[in-house]
């Protein structure tokens, strides 16, 4: 459901989103690797990949206020998701594999297996 002119999108709301994504992701990249394991880079969710993601998928449900650039010429919804990012790796979500990289951690992966 889109959210009225008037509101922000909640940064609580990209939480699933976001660890799905992380998973799915990560995924698609260990898939990539034509190195063997133990010499392939460590697989990760790129964090653009997540924001462009999340664009694709919910842009439409974001509200005037979402899509205002800030004093920073960021994008509110795009801030917002960068703020969730720090709030997962504390909860113990997801970990930072290399800046700008992340994966599900194992209460990642049981939190996403409770809410497909």
């Amino acid at each position: 459901m889109a959210i009225p002119r008037n509101q922000r999108f909640r940064q609580d709301r990209f939480t699933e989103p976001i660890l799905r994504l992380v998973h799915e992701l990560t995924e698609r990249d260990r898939q990539s690797h034509i190195l063997p394991e133990e010499f392939a880079p460590t697989p990760g969710a790129d964090l653009q990949e997540i924001i462009s993601s999340i664009h694709s998928e919910m842009g439409h449900l974001f509200s005037e206020i979402d899509r205002k650039r800030l004093k920073y010429n960021e994008i509110r919804w795009q801030n917002t998701v960068r703020q969730e990012i720090p709030d997962l790796i504390e909860a113990g979500l997801i970990e930072r594999v290399v800046p700008g990289r992340f994966r599900l951690t194992e209460a990642g992966r049981g939190r996403i297996d409770q809410n497909p």
